[in-house]
């Protein structure tokens, strides 16, 4: 058995109603693009210095609620990371102002001057990360960087971001056209308003159907 070592500290905790079934493939799909993200913008003083892995700490029914957190394997034992407020919080602003500068390319300029502007790698994990929410009615999702202060699972959290099925599925429809094309993602131009119907519906469209097997959660 290997043992964890401090069980408090800061927490990413995800929050994904997809207003329905979620296919089990597509879940883990999603929660392994969201490791991508994290292991490519994890910064040490060493470059060489591997990212920690996150692990999922607890699990929620209802909505998929998911409590996530960087670990390191030291001596058979996983151990949280030095400096894993500043890791969770940066990570959440740069996962929440990717979704946010797709949903609505108006905030482009301001994640650009952040540096939190997506790379196409980024996009595209993005991208695959939402995807259990994609054209789903009603779905939404929630980014918490929460705080975890004591053994008992009390939380306090830091700050939190909601996006909407609307905003969940005008982001994944951005994503497609700036991978689609050769330019840089920061180049998408501000898109037309269009009706919450016709969003959902191109979304649906956009979404390839696996084989009839699956199974749901």
């Amino acid at each position: 058995m290997i043992d964890v070592v401090e069980d408090t500290g800061d927490r990413l905790v995800l929050e994904l109603d997809p207003g329905g079934p979620v296919e089990l493939t597509g879940l883990t799909e999603s929660f392994a693009a969201l490791a991508r993200i994290y292991g490519r913008h994890y910064r040490t003083e060493s470059d060489l210095e591997p990212a920690p892995r996150l692990y999922v700490t607890r699990l929620e029914s209802g909505s998929i609620v998911a409590e996530i957190a960087p670990y390191a394997m030291i001596a058979g034992a996983l151990v949280t990371t030095m400096g894993g407020a500043n890791t969770i919080g940066e990570f959440v602003r740069r996962l929440s102002a990717g979704i946010g500068a797709f949903s609505d390319p108006s905030k482009m300029g301001a994640a650009s001057a952040e540096k939190l502007l997506p790379s196409k790698d980024d996009a595209a994990d993005i991208r695959a990360f939402v995807q259990p929410l994609t054209g789903k009615a009603g779905a939404s999702l929630k980014i918490k960087h929460a705080r975890l202060e004591k053994r008992s699972g009390d939380q306090r959290t830091v700050v939190e971001y909601s996006f909407d099925e609307n905003e969940l599925n005008r982001a994944t429809i951005n994503i497609d056209k700036a991978l689609s094309s050769g330019d840089d993602v920061g180049e998408l131009a501000e898109p037309p308003d269009a009706p919450s119907e016709s969003i959902l519906k191109e979304a649906k469209d956009d979404y390839s159907a696996p084989p009839a097997c699956r199974l749901f959660l």
